[in-house]
């Protein structure tokens, strides 16, 4: 369960860096 847990929270990690990429990629 603690796995899964800190599973979920590296996959919404991933999914902000992912969005920022893109508003990075539109301002250029």
């Amino acid at each position: 369960m603690k796995h899964q847990t800190s599973n979920i929270k590296h996959q919404t990690s991933n999914i902000k860096h992912q969005t920022s990429n893109i508003k990075h990629q539109t301002s250029n």
